[in-house]
C-alpha cells in the first residue's frame, strides 16, 4: 500500500483538483484507490460521489470493520 497526502494550509492552490485528478488517473490505471476528503467544503466528495463505494469513512475506524467491494468493483 502506498499513501499519498496532499497538504497545504493555503486555500485556492489546487489541492482538491490535484487529489481528484490523481485518484481518477490511478483508478483508470486499474489501481485500487481510496480518497478520504477531510476538507469541510467536501468538494472532492461531491465530485467523486457518483463513483464512490458504499463504505463511509467513519466506518473505517470502527473495530473489526471489514470492507467488502461492491459487485461491480470486483
Amino acid at each position: 500500500m502506498k499513501t499519498i497526502v496532499i497538504n497545504n494550509q493555503k486555500g485556492g492552490v489546487g489541492k482538491t483538483t490535484l487529489a481528484g485528478h490523481l485518484a481518477w488517473f490511478m483508478a483508470e490505471a486499474d489501481l485500487r484507490v481510496l480518497v478520504i476528503d477531510v476538507d469541510a467544503q467536501s468538494n472532492a466528495s461531491d465530485t467523486l460521489r457518483h463513483y464512490a463505494g458504499s463504505t463511509l469513512a467513519a466506518d473505517l475506524f470502527k473495530p473489526g470493520i471489514r470492507v467488502v467491494p461492491r459487485e461491480d468493483e470486483a
